[in-house]
């Protein structure tokens, strides 16, 4: 199981959504995110991996919750790592 089977589920999860911005200048996105790691620990039990050691990982790239996982690990942690 690699990091990047983890950032496409939370991806889906999380639900980003662009949202109509006035200004034109930016693009502005909504998401759902409880500010947990909700939908990471219901991945490491449905794929059987240690929730525990997968979070220390996450915590250590910034990811405290959800979204933060997508935002600040996923750009820390090669796609292609092995989850252990």
């Amino acid at each position: 199981m690699k990091y990047q089977e983890l950032f496409d589920y939370l991806e889906g999860k999380c639900d980003f959504k662009e949202i109509k911005n006035k200004s034109k200048a930016k693009k502005d996105y909504t998401w759902n995110c409880d500010c947990k790691l909700t939908f990471t620990k219901q991945f490491c039990k449905k794929n059987k991996l240690d929730f525990e050691k997968v979070k220390k990982r996450l915590n250590n790239t910034g990811g405290y919750c959800d979204c933060e996982v997508i935002f600040n690990s996923a750009e820390k942690i090669k796609g292609s790592e092995e989850i252990k």
